[in-house]
Order: C-alpha cells, then structure tokens, then sequence
C-alpha cells in the first residue's frame, strides 16, 4: 500500500508537469544579457526583460524593443552562474549526514542524546569542513557561459526551445521545479509516559526530544504557489523508563517500573501551497501543506510489580494506519538552490484504548499515537 502511495504520487507530479508544459509566460525575468538574431533584421543586443507567449521583451539602449517569437531565429543568453552551490551542499550534507550516523550508532534512532553533545562536536566539525572543500571541487564559484535557442525547427521543437528559453532566463528568482527537504525537529511526546503522579515515578529517558531526521520531502512545483510530492515522515518518541517505590504500613517494600517504546513512520502524499508568493522577495517563502499516508505503529508498554510476588503486564499495538499530516514552514534561501527553514508539524494517527493495570495504579486510558514537532529544515532545490 506504501508503495502504490509514492508511485502514485510520483505520477501525478509527472502527469501536472506535462499539463503546464509549454504554457510559458514569464512577465519579469532576471535580466541576462541577450543577443537576437532576426532573418535578413539586424539583431538585437539588450537585457531579456519578459517572456511572454508571443513575444519577448528586450531592453536594449535604454528603451524597450517587442520582439515577435515568429521573427526570432536564434537566441543566445549570458547566463552566470551565481555563488557556487557546491561548498554549501559539501558542508551541510556531510554535517547533517555524520551527526545522524552518530545518532543512530547510538542506539535512540534518530535522537539526540544529551551526554553526547561533546562527540558531535568531534565528529560533525571536520565533517562540515571535509564536506565544504569537496564541495568546492565539484562547483568552486561563479562562472559565465553562453545558452544558444533555435526557433527555426518545427512548432514542437519551438515549444521546448522556449520553455527552455524561461527557465534559464528565470534562473535565480524561482525556476526551481524538484525539491528535495530533510527535517529534524524537537518531538512534543504524546504517546509515552502516560504514568500516574500518585507515585511519585521516576522517569528515565534513553535519549533526548531532538530527532535529526523528523521528515524527508521530494516535491514537484506544478504552479509557482503548489507543490505536490511524496514524503516519509517518522513521528517516533524516544524510548522511556519510569520507576517508584513505596513502603506501605506493614513494612513489606514494594517497586514499580514502566518501560515504553513507541515507532512509527509512514509514508504520504503531500502538497503545499504558498498564500505570500507574490508579496514576499524571491529568498523568502512561506509554505502551508499536509497530506494523508499509512503509517506502520509499534507500541508496547510493560509494567513490572515487585513485592511478595513478581507481576508484569504487557500491551502491546502493532498497526498499519491512515494517518494525515500537517505543517507550516519559513523557508530562506541562502543561495541558488539551497534554503534553510524553521517548521512545525503535525502528526494525526489512530487512538486505542489501553487497559488499566490495577497493580500499579494505572489507570485505563486512551492512547493518540500522534504527537507535533518544531524544528528546521534543508532544501535543495533544482
């Protein structure tokens, strides 16, 4: 079912594409340098102004020239490169890559734990600058070359040449079409550590609220304000332990320890819309979405009573479930292609009813496996 979901939401992606395809019309680009040639016209040197369906605009000398795309032979544009992707791509990759290896290493998944904090510091800084210097092979910095358009072959052949035309004219300002974000965040549980007061427990966290891989997203721009995509979310809590003891009036001691585990991933269909596309500047976006998914849930508690006897009492859920997923993102680019953002989320998953343990004066209650989450992301976008 998992599977069928992503290729689902891989072919509507695909399927919107293709509808939006060819419909180019860019009223502002970012203004590269252009040279068109016109048959038996003297050509035209200027800045490309706007792409419209008929006709291009050009600035040149000062004043604006219309040209027809029936009067355009060829095209050829300045395109720079702007700051190489490369070093930030190399150092936040290698970084966040080497800081979920050491998380995971650690037994807690993907969370962070708090007397760990000194080995990230060891690991993850020369993995950030290991990453930045071969970053900087691959794409050192800024660099200018020219793009040649045909418009002479056949109207199919004009349709991709000018499709082709807006995205490198647009380059820079929002032409990136795939997606691809990571997110960690701080996990609000809701699941665990559902234990009396009356006793005084004692909680013992195996690890920290912080998940370093909360979400991965890969996401499809069909219109400059929509994306549709496929996204794996892990809505985990950290495993818990929790004991008490008391010595009740005939003397005889007695203990109590709860331990709890709960996983959970799944994996969903997603879309998200931009309401401040045309207010906001071009490094700055802010993205409302959700989607809905099946998740696999594994919850089990197990509650031990010692005294004069020896009781333990398990519960268990192992599910497959529809579960929905909302959030809210402020996304900034730092350069072409690349943005980081602050997130928060929410996961909706099923509830079961989870008996009581008389023994160790647990009460019966309703178990949401959901919880909400705020963290950051990284994107990379092309």
């Amino acid at each position: 079912m998992a599977k069928n979901i992503i290729i689902a939401g891989a072919l509507l992606c695909l399927f919107l594409s293709e509808v939006t395809f060819g419909q180019v019309q860019v009223k502002s680009t970012d203004m590269k340098q252009a040279l068109v040639f016109r048959p038996n016209q003297d050509a035209i040197r200027g800045k490309l102004a706007e792409i419209r369906e008929d006709y291009i605009v050009v600035l040149s000398s000062e004043r604006e020239v219309r040209v027809p795309f029936a009067e355009i032979g060829r095209i050829i544009l300045t395109v720079e490169q702007g700051l190489g992707r490369g070093p930030f791509y190399g150092a936040v990759l290698a970084g966040y890559g080497s800081a979920y290896v050491l998380a995971a290493s650690r037994d807690h998944g993907g969370f962070v734990e708090s007397r760990d904090l000194p080995w990230y510091a060891i690991v993850v800084v020369p993995s950030i600058a290991l990453g930045a210097g071969i970053g900087y092979l691959v794409d050192p910095g800024s660099v200018q070359k020219d793009e040649v358009f045909d418009f002479t072959g056949t109207d199919e052949a004009k349709a991709r040449e000018k499709s082709r035309l807006a995205r490198a004219a647009n380059q820079g300002l929002r032409e990136s079409k795939l997606h691809f974000t990571f997110q960690a965040s701080h996990v609000n549980s809701n699941v665990l550590s559902m234990l009396p007061s009356s006793l005084g427990y004692h909680q013992d966290n195996g690890a920290g609220q912080f998940n370093l891989l909360r979400k991965v997203q890969l996401t499809y721009s069909v219109a400059p304000k929509v994306e549709l995509g496929v996204a794996w979310v892990e809505f985990s809590e950290p495993s818990t332990s929790a004991y008490a003891f008391e010595i009740p009036s005939n003397g005889d001691f007695k203990s109590y320890s709860v331990s709890e585990t709960f996983q959970a991933s799944g994996e969903f269909i997603v879309a998200s819309y931009k309401p401040l596309y045309s207010l906001v500047d071009s490094w700055l976006d802010l993205k409302v979405g959700g989607g809905f998914g099946i998740a696999s849930i594994d919850y089990n508690r197990r509650t031990t009573v010692s005294a004069n006897t020896w009781q333990q009492s398990f519960f268990n859920v192992a599910d497959n479930s529809v579960v929905a997923y909302l959030c809210g993102e402020l996304e900034f680019e730092l350069v072409d292609g690349f943005s980081i953002g602050l997130v928060a989320d929410k996961v909706f998953g099923p509830s079961r009813d989870a008996p009581a343990v008389p023994e160790a004066k647990i009460p019966a209650q309703t178990l949401s496996f959901d919880n909400s989450s705020v963290g950051f992301t990284i994107g990379l976008h092309f």
